[in-house]
C-alpha cells in the first residue's frame, strides 16, 4: 500500500509543474543562484503538499504546532491529555452514567480541567469541592445549568470538623489558589504585595463525602489542592474502597519521596501512570481504556527528561 503511494509520489514529482518550472526558470535566467532559490521555495511547497497527502492516505491530519497550542494545550504549552483519555475511556468503556469528583475546583473556570468536559458531554454527575468561601458562589454560578453537579464548601482532610485554610486577601488574584499549607501559598504570593489570610473552613474526609453523596465508584477523580494532594491520594487508596477509573493529581508541590510513594501505591492498586506537566494521570487497568499501554510508553519517554517523575520508576 505504501509502496504504491510512494510510486505515485515519484511520478508526480518528475511530471510536476514545479520540476518543469525549475528547468524553464534556469534556462531563462542567467543567474543559477536565483533559479536554485526559486526551485527550493517551490520544492518546499511541493514536499509539504505530498506529506499532507501521504498522512491523509493513512487517516492522519497535519496541523501546525502554533495552531494546536491555541486549541488544546495548557498555559505551559503542553498538550491537554486528560480530555483525550476521557474520550477514549467513554468510547471503549460504554459508560452511560459518568460520575466524577474534583477537589480544589477553584471558581470552575480558572485552572479547572473538569468543567470543559462537563460542558462538552452534558450528562455527567459529580461533586465539585472548593473550601475557599470567596470562590464558592462563583463556582456554583459557573456550573449553573448542570443539574447533575453538586457542591461541597469544604477542605478534604484526614478528619471531619474544621481546618484553617490560607487564602490570598484578594480573590481576583488569579494565579494563586488557597492552600492548607501557608508555605505553599506564600510561594505564589512572594512576587506580589498580597498577604495570606487564615480562615476557618469546614473539613471532611473522602469517606464522609463518598457516603454523603452515595458514591461507590468514580469514573474520574481530580485533585489540585496546592500541596495537599499527597494526603488526598493516600487517603483515597488507603482509607476508601473507591477506585476511580481515571485519577489526575498535582505532583508539582510534592517532594520526590512523596511522589514516589504515591506512584507506588497507585501502581500496586493496578494503575498505569503518565506525568503531564505539573500533574500525573493514573488510569486503572482493565476498565475499557485502550490507551493504557500508550500511557506507559509516553510516561517512560517523559521520565527521561524529568527529574521528579523518575522517582516513580522505583
Amino acid at each position: 500500500m505504501a509502496a504504491g503511494f510512494m510510486g505515485r509520489l515519484r511520478h508526480e514529482f518528475w511530471e510536476s509543474r514545479v520540476w518543469r518550472a525549475y528547468f524553464r526558470k534556469r534556462s531563462e535566467d542567467q543567474s543559477i543562484g536565483l533559479s536554485l532559490r526559486f526551485f527550493a521555495i517551490n520544492m518546499k511547497t511541493f514536499v509539504k503538499i505530498q506529506i499532507i497527502r501521504f498522512l491523509a492516505y493513512f487517516g492522519y491530519e497535519l496541523v501546525r504546532v502554533k495552531d494546536v497550542l491555541k486549541l488544546n494545550v495548557s498555559n505551559k504549552g503542553l498538550i491537554n491529555v486528560l480530555p483525550l483519555i476521557v474520550d477514549d475511556y467513554i468510547k471503549h468503556g460504554n459508560r452511560s452514567d459518568f460520575v466524577f469528583m474534583e477537589a480544589g475546583a477553584n471558581d470552575g473556570l480558572r485552572g479547572d480541567p473538569v468543567r470543559p468536559l462537563v460542558v462538552r458531554y452534558g450528562n455527567w454527575r459529580g461533586v465539585v469541592v472548593e473550601p475557599n468561601p470567596a470562590l464558592f458562589d462563583d463556582l456554583k454560578n459557573n456550573y449553573a445549568g448542570h443539574s447533575g453537579v453538586r457542591f461541597e464548601d469544604c477542605a478534604i482532610t484526614d478528619h471531619d470538623g474544621e481546618v484553617v485554610l490560607y487564602c490570598p486577601n484578594d480573590k481576583g488574584f488569579h494565579s494563586v489558589k488557597s492552600s492548607l499549607d501557608p508555605g505553599n501559598l506564600q510561594i505564589g504570593l512572594c512576587k506580589s504585595d498580597l498577604k495570606s489570610v487564615a480562615t476557618k473552613v469546614r473539613a471532611s474526609t473522602l469517606a464522609t463525602l463518598f457516603a454523603k453523596h452515595d458514591i461507590r465508584q468514580l469514573d474520574l477523580f481530580v485533585t489540585d489542592t496546592e500541596g495537599h494532594d499527597y494526603c488526598i491520594v493516600l487517603q483515597l487508596i488507603n482509607q476508601t474502597e473507591v477506585r476511580p477509573s481515571i485519577i489526575q493529581f498535582e505532583h508539582a508541590l510534592m517532594n520526590k519521596v512523596q511522589y514516589a510513594h504515591c506512584c507506588k501505591l497507585l501502581l500496586a492498586a493496578g494503575y498505569e501512570l503518565l506525568p503531564v506537566g505539573q500533574d500525573t494521570i493514573a488510569v486503572l487497568r482493565g476498565e475499557g481504556v485502550k490507551s493504557g499501554n500508550i500511557l506507559v510508553e509516553l510516561g517512560k519517554i517523559e521520565k527521561e527528561g524529568r527529574a521528579t517523575p523518575s522517582a516513580a520508576s522505583g
